[in-house]
């Protein structure tokens, strides 16, 4: 005779109901308005532990783990997954999710929040809102709808299966578009970027995919970071900057020795290849670097390896690698998750080059 909303299930034992079935029915998405009844079957997430203890207090039967495919099967009122976002001056910041009764006022279900990088799970209910924070939530796709013209939270993204996607039935053809694209680039037949836009084209033409779902997957932070790094290269190549600051790096030759010469201009040419192409900064040190060797009447192999070398590190930041910049936003990564994990292997490339060219002569 309890509603589910008065429930103490999320506040004191931090289960989340996910759905409810009731007489053997399809379940359905869970209505915090309704009044449980015997022989209800709820969906809840949580620790098993949690659970257990909730069922004990509370006389309820476990019934045993549910596959997350089961929820696939929800009624009319199918769920969906969505990112919601707290902006500036919104009502909710600064106040707990149950506090701000976010369940009761949405009707949807909150999954996780993340926050500077960082996720949080658990205790949900006691989580303080704070403007930035994305929410993870689940519920149906008409609520997520009316979300987004609340002025307290922006529907970022909505993800998975939109309705109207055929996804199953266009399976298969988007994985032959898909190896077809793979084909075409491992043959040298097509560049990357145009066997990709072609794909593109072809998914939506064959009705894979949606015009209006396509366009919502593009991320425009990436189109506006590429088109800021273009005209900074530019700039660096055009003026002469980048040759002087590479010339200044060669005069100290006199003073380091030919060894730290190479060393300061690898790091050189790791970081102009953070701004500009690979091959562009591979054209801009490699000859110097020669010159250097020649000058010096030293072996020339070991400072082109060491070029070489330099202008790979690209994967330092997603700035100009392109696998970096693409993982960006779905995985959450900030710039110092790349300097971080790429720094170390930076290093061991630089020492590994040092040792190998005084190996080879260059002393």
């Amino acid at each position: 005779g309890q509603r589910l909303g008065e429930t103490d299930l999320s506040s004191n034992h931090g289960l989340n109901v996910l759905a409810v079935q009731v007489g053997g029915k399809p379940m359905r998405v869970p209505d915090p308005r309704r009044s449980l009844e015997q022989d209800d079957l709820l969906i809840v997430e949580g620790r098993p532990g949690n659970a257990h203890q909730a069922a004990t207090l509370h006389g309820l039967e476990p019934k045993g783990r549910v596959e997350l495919e089961e929820l696939s099967e929800l009624e009319a009122a199918r769920l969906a997954l969505a990112e919601l976002m707290v902006p500036l001056r919104s009502q909710l910041s600064d106040k707990s999710l149950a506090e701000a009764r976010f369940r009761d006022r949405y009707g949807l279900n909150i999954l996780a929040v993340r926050r500077r990088g960082r996720v949080i799970r658990e205790n949900l209910r006691q989580v303080i809102l704070r403007t930035g924070d994305t929410l993870l939530v689940q519920g149906p796709a008409e609520r997520l709808q009316r979300v987004g013209q609340d002025l307290n939270l922006v529907l970022v993204n909505q993800l998975g299966p939109q309705p109207g996607d055929r996804v199953t039935a266009k399976a298969r053809l988007t994985v032959g578009i898909l190896l077809a694209m793979i084909a075409v680039v491992v043959t040298g037949i097509l560049p990357l970027a145009t066997a990709s836009l072609t794909a593109a084209i072809a998914l939506i033409l064959t009705g894979s995919i949606r015009v209006e779902r396509a366009y919502r997957s593009i991320d425009g932070s990436i189109l506006i970071l590429v088109g800021g790094m273009l005209p900074m290269a530019m700039a660096l190549e055009k003026t002469g900057a980048a040759a002087a600051i590479a010339g200044q790096l060669a005069g100290l030759n006199q003073v380091i020795g030919p060894l730290g010469t190479l060393g300061l201009l690898f790091v050189f040419a790791a970081f102009i290849t953070q701004i500009v192409s690979n091959s562009a900064a591979a054209a801009l040190v490699t000859p110097l670097a020669i010159s250097l060797a020649q000058a010096q009447k030293l072996p020339a192999r070991p400072f082109a390896i060491a070029m070489a070398v330099a202008v790979s590190t690209s994967y330092l930041t997603p700035l100009t690698n392109t696998d970096n910049l693409l993982v960006r936003e779905p995985g959450s990564y900030a710039m110092r998750h790349y300097v971080l994990n790429g720094l170390p292997l930076v290093l061991i490339q630089l020492a590994a080059v040092l040792v190998l060219s005084w190996l080879s002569g260059v002393r």
